[in-house]
């Protein structure tokens, strides 16, 4: 197993070319890098044993915002959207590019074809559908009424 951590192709690639050690050239990474790894052994085909999610889970860890100690009436825990296939991600939430609707990213992670739903809580709305090995969807929610439909890339 082997890994590049950081790269300095300036120096790399020797092209002739005098190189100044004290100028700060564009291409190559200086200064403190830093950076995390995870190693997850498993048995079995990675497909089963989780590791997007866990990736996922590790590159963007889920934000804790203390509140203080109040007697709220909302649940301690709670989820904005849910999916019930482990081989469906939703990847991404954005504003779309014309309009007001949102965008909802979606791909399948093991190569393996899917049924899955998609509990959007938020908005007291549910979606269900298929998804062929790998592939990606892009859906789109209508703000104003609820109604989501699955669109291109270009969210058309």
């Amino acid at each position: 197993m082997r890994i590049s951590v950081v790269r300095s192709p300036l120096y790399g690639h020797r092209s002739g070319l005098p190189v100044d050690p004290n100028v700060d050239y564009n291409w190559q990474n200086q200064g403190l890098q830093t950076f995390r790894m995870l190693l997850m052994p498993h048995q079995g085909a990675w497909q089963d044993a989780g590791v997007v999610r866990a990736a996922e889970e590790f590159i963007n860890p889920v934000p804790v915002v203390y509140q203080g100690i109040h007697p709220g009436t909302r649940p301690q825990a709670d989820s904005f959207l849910s999916v019930d296939a482990p081989n469906v991600v939703v990847s991404a939430i954005k504003v779309a590019e014309s309009g007001n609707d949102l965008i909802f990213r979606c791909y399948e992670t093991a190569g393996r074809p899917a049924l899955a739903s998609i509990d959007f809580r938020f908005a007291k709305k549910r979606w269900s559908g298929k998804f062929r090995p790998s592939e990606i969807k892009t859906l789109r929610m209508d703000t104003r009424t609820g109604t989501i439909r699955e669109v291109n890339l270009l969210e058309e």
